[in-house]
């Protein structure tokens, strides 16, 4: 056995393909979506407000309002405390309120 089939069969044992390369990154990154959305939706100090799920998940949510439909957040902030109450679970890490005395945004 020379010293150029033993390192032959080291790197064929040791190669990796890209396709095997592309799915455990493709894996390791749905495994991360699916642990911050458990995160965002249990965990989290702000799951116990009430509020839409999919609006705790993502900044998509107010992205949505803001340039599909061109700026109408507000309107569904307005129309969400209307549905849900007081307080509520606005977007993702972050809450809102109204009332006499809840006039502010808090963000973690």
């Amino acid at each position: 056995m020379t010293l150029s089939s033993v390192i032959r069969d080291l790197k064929s044992s040791l190669s990796y393909s890209w396709t095997s390369f592309s799915i455990t990154a493709l894996g390791a990154w749905i495994l991360g979506l699916a642990t911050l959305a458990v995160y965002r939706l249990y965990l989290s100090p702000l799951s116990k407000f009430p509020g839409p799920n999919l609006a705790a998940l993502s900044k998509w949510y107010e992205a949505y309002y803001e340039l599909v439909r061109i700026g109408k957040f507000s309107r569904e902030i307005d129309r969400m405390h209307d549905v849900y109450g007081k307080s509520l679970n606005s977007v993702a890490c972050s809450s809102t309120s109204i009332g006499p005395y809840f006039n502010s945004l808090y963000i973690y």
